[in-house]
């Protein structure tokens, strides 16, 4: 499993490349080698989930057949999707305070 530095490093540079972006890149190579990390990578998501759309974002791709509905009503709306992801994350066993060594 990476480690936190190195999500962290590839958290970073997807920020700064496309932060300024009006889409989300999935082509991005940094978006792309997170989500490559499957599983591995929900407690990164987690803990960065506060900061931008990239978490959720890497979340439905990673869990396409586990993630939980979302309702037409919430699509864009940041703070009640973070929500709706905290609430799957404890339901299925994920801390968004996990430590990562």
């Amino acid at each position: 499993m990476p480690s936190f530095a190195q999500f962290q490093l590839l958290y970073d540079q997807y920020e700064r490349d496309c932060s300024f972006k009006s889409y989300h890149d999935y082509s991005h190579p940094a978006y792309n080698e997170i989500v490559s990390y499957g599983k591995d990578a929900i407690p990164f998501l987690l803990k960065n989930i506060d900061h931008s759309w990239l978490p959720m974002m890497a979340l439905q791709e990673i869990l396409a057949d586990n993630q939980p509905y979302i309702p037409e009503k919430y699509w864009g709306n940041h703070k009640a999707l973070k929500e709706i992801w905290l609430k799957w994350a404890e339901e299925n066993g994920y801390d968004k305070y996990m430590v990562l060594f």
